[in-house]
């Protein structure tokens, strides 16, 4: 089956995936440490890849400080042993397995106060 409507929600292993969910990728994805959002969702006979686990597909920002594009070309370049820069990776519809993914809402903070937070990266 096909979920890719907004709010479809799909059930595996005890958690509960719905399109337009904010995801992180976790260190068992080439693309750990992005953030994103689910697209959709493809179960039994419509999955693309021969796993065992539905086919989440999501559409992750890319990278724009510096330290971090480095940092996924890299790690593109040796998985594919070739040069990869930021322009070479796919960002926008991108298959994941369940075990990929960590969400968003588990990393928020609830809390009365509100902290201005600064971050301040320097490009030589």
């Amino acid at each position: 089956m096909i979920y890719n409507k907004s709010n479809d929600a799909f059930e595996y292993e005890g958690k509960t995936y719905k399109i337009g969910d904010k995801v992180i990728a976790n260190n068992e994805s080439a693309y750990a440490g992005l953030f994103g959002k689910i697209i959709e969702i493809r179960t039994d006979e419509d999955r693309e890849t021969e796993n065992n686990t539905p086919d989440v597909y999501c559409a992750f920002e890319p990278p724009v400080i510096p330290f971090f594009k480095e940092k996924i070309e890299k790690r593109f370049t040796e998985l594919y042993g070739e040069k990869k820069t930021v322009d070479d990776i796919a960002f926008d519809s991108v298959v994941m397995a369940p075990s990929m993914l960590m969400f968003a809402s588990e990393f928020t903070v609830k809390s009365d106060k509100t902290d201005t937070v600064y971050c301040v990266t320097e490009d030589w």
